[in-house]
């Protein structure tokens, strides 16, 4: 399962820059459109990183009583975190 931020027409491997992301089609069943799919940590040239949410994460999963869930209570996995 390969997630993207979006589908784009034409070739990738035309482009130096866009090539080395390319994964071949033989390694890929399914794919999914998920907007703002690397937050919290950002993606160049579209978003920056949250780095509230990433701070809030990294302080949260230094406790194993708090971790993980306390993250996810405040901050849902959904889009629309970045503006």
């Amino acid at each position: 399962l390969v997630s993207v931020e979006r589908i784009v027409d034409g070739n990738l491997l035309d482009n130096p820059e866009t090539a080395a992301g390319v994964i071949p089609e033989l390694y890929i069943d399914q794919i999914r459109v998920i907007k703002e799919g690397a937050w919290p940590v950002g993606l160049f040239t579209e978003y920056a990183a949250d780095n509230e949410a990433m701070g809030f994460y990294a302080n949260a999963i230094k406790d194993p009583a708090v971790g993980v869930t306390s993250f996810l209570n405040t901050y849902p996995l959904q889009t629309g975190h970045v503006s």
